[in-house]
């Protein structure tokens, strides 16, 4: 088969399974956009399939947690959300021409920050912790609120560290071992 076709499907059934198997901030699914993003057939591909993908995710979250869940529906946080995955997507697709252990790394990094400081950002305004206090509507505030979210970074770090490492290193190996079609 063309990687054309398994390709999207891989991705497509990964980032739906991966978004059920989350364990606070070591789901892998940046890894997974920014990867998306990089061996994408098209732009439009790059930022669909992760999209579908997360929104497949979510449903079956839904179904799972039941109205629990709904609520990052209700109050629009997915919004938030899915953007940052698209802009991973972005710079995996910025990087598809050169796709090279430096950028692969710089992408990885660049989109658990940018996940870990707007996610936290949203989560301060929205104001409740983990204890169902609020937070401060001051720089007291954000700042424990960041702090308060550094071990789910440092997970964030590992698991879409390790995935980035596992998808990009699986993809090089099957292009080199001639399993996939290198994209023209």
């Amino acid at each position: 088969m063309n990687n054309k076709i398994v390709a999207p499907i891989f991705i497509f059934l990964l980032l739906s399974l991966m978004r059920l198997a989350s364990w606070e901030g070591y789901a892998p699914m940046l890894a997974i956009t920014l990867f998306a993003g990089a061996i994408g057939v098209s732009w439009r591909g790059s930022v669909l399939l992760p999209l579908a993908g997360l929104l497949m995710g979510d449903l079956l979250m839904a179904l799972k947690m039941g109205d629990s869940y709904y609520d990052y529906f209700i109050n629009g946080e997915y919004i938030g959300i899915y953007a940052i995955y698209l802009v991973s997507a972005f710079i995996g697709h910025r990087i598809s021409g050169k796709v090279e252990i430096k950028n692969i790394a710089i992408g990885t990094v660049a989109s658990i920050l940018l996940f870990f400081v707007v996610s936290n950002l949203m989560v301060w305004a929205a104001g409740l912790d983990f204890n169902s206090k609020p937070y401060a509507k001051d720089i007291s505030g954000l700042v424990l609120c960041y702090t308060n979210a550094l071990p789910f970074l440092l997970k964030s770090f590992i698991g879409n560290g390790s995935a980035a490492i596992i998808l990009f290193g699986a993809y090089a190996w099957a292009s080199k071992n001639s399993l996939v079609a290198k994209k023209a």
